[in-house]
């Protein structure tokens, strides 16, 4: 996941080129469309690595790394950028991911790290962890009693309990559909359930709806 299309385009055309290496089941701009592939799409969408670039200029990159993180711990996900800072390692660290690598090495490195990060392997054991341990640390560390949840997450699961979808949500609250997800799975936090179907279910409960 890249918004520069043409890092994307070139990335995706050269993981194409490697089959003995792995197989690209998609590529996006959209922090939604990823989202909605590695936690609520068929399995055949969800990959075992996510290549997640850390300086997007349109979505929080280790926000997204959270979520998926929190939900999953069969999802790999290795941080990427132009420019590589201790600011983002900390960050990406902070929200699970298995290790960052520098954009000018990706063909270099990859090689070696897809096998790795395939089996849920951390890249750089020194600063980041293996995906299941990083998905238990984020289960572990969520707290016990429900936070209340704010308007914005109340709003958009009571839209999903009538049956909106998520563009008819995105299209009545006057924000994106990114920032529809974003809503949603802070409300799976709060909820702690793994899915918006559940989030909504408990929603429902909660409000007599």
């Amino acid at each position: 996941m890249d918004d520069d299309i043409w890092c994307l385009q070139s990335l995706g055309s050269w993981l194409r080129g490697q089959p003995h290496l792995c197989t690209l089941l998609w590529q996006t701009s959209s922090p939604a469309t990823a989202l909605q592939r590695c936690l609520n799409g068929r399995k055949a969408q969800q990959p075992q690595v996510l290549l997640l670039d850390i300086s997007l200029d349109i979505a929080n990159a280790p926000e997204i790394c959270h979520q998926i993180r929190s939900a999953t711990d069969t999802i790999s996900i290795l941080g990427m950028s132009s420019v590589i800072c201790e600011t983002y390692v900390e960050a990406l660290s902070q929200a699970g991911a298995q290790g960052i690598i520098s954009k000018r090495h990706l063909a270099v490195r990859l090689p070696y790290a897809l096998p790795l990060l395939a089996a849920g392997k951390s890249l750089d054991p020194a600063r980041f962890k293996d995906a299941m341990d990083a998905h238990a640390d984020l289960v572990g560390t969520a707290p016990t009693q429900q936070k209340p949840l704010s308007t914005r997450e109340a709003q958009v699961l009571y839209l999903y309990s009538q049956h909106n979808t998520t563009q008819q949500i995105a299209n009545q609250l006057g924000i994106s559909l990114s920032t529809v997800y974003t809503f949603a799975h802070r409300a799976m936090e709060k909820l702690h359930v793994d899915t918006i179907t559940d989030a909504v279910h408990c929603f429902q409960k909660g409000n007599n709806i």
